[in-house]
């Protein structure tokens, strides 16, 4: 190592409290100069209502499922009628001023339920 660079990170080192640097300044564990304490757990994970307690509990617990195992659990959206498929996305069309729930059907599958395109569709 190059010992300008070694004689300014001690400079930084000794400006930032020598080893107490931790325990003096929360930034300088972030630069190795000291253990920076650990962000305290939240006493409540409810915000405005709603509980992130469990959000990111599932995640990737079906990445060591088989690919057979994985579509038996989940209904396949083919086999649903598309007026219950695309519920949601009809009823913004509607509430838009798109009535003809044909024409709606057509656009929404064409754009497989993307409700902007669906309109770009039915536009032009």
């Amino acid at each position: 190592m190059n010992p300008a660079t070694m004689r300014a990170a001690m400079q930084m080192r000794n400006a930032l409290g020598g080893n107490n640097a931790g325990v003096n300044n929360p930034f300088a564990g972030g630069m190795g100069f000291g253990a920076m304490p650990p962000p305290p757990a939240p006493a409540n994970p409810v915000i405005n209502g709603l509980d992130f307690s469990n959000l990111l509990s599932n995640f990737g617990a079906t990445r060591n499922v088989s690919a057979g195992q994985q579509q038996q659990n989940q209904p396949n959206a083919a086999q649903q009628p598309p007026a219950v498929r695309f519920a949601p996305q009809l009823r913004t069309l509607n509430e838009m001023g798109f009535s003809d729930e044909a024409s709606n059907i057509t656009a929404l599958q064409a754009t497989n339920g993307n409700v902007n395109r669906a309109i770009e569709r039915l536009l032009g």
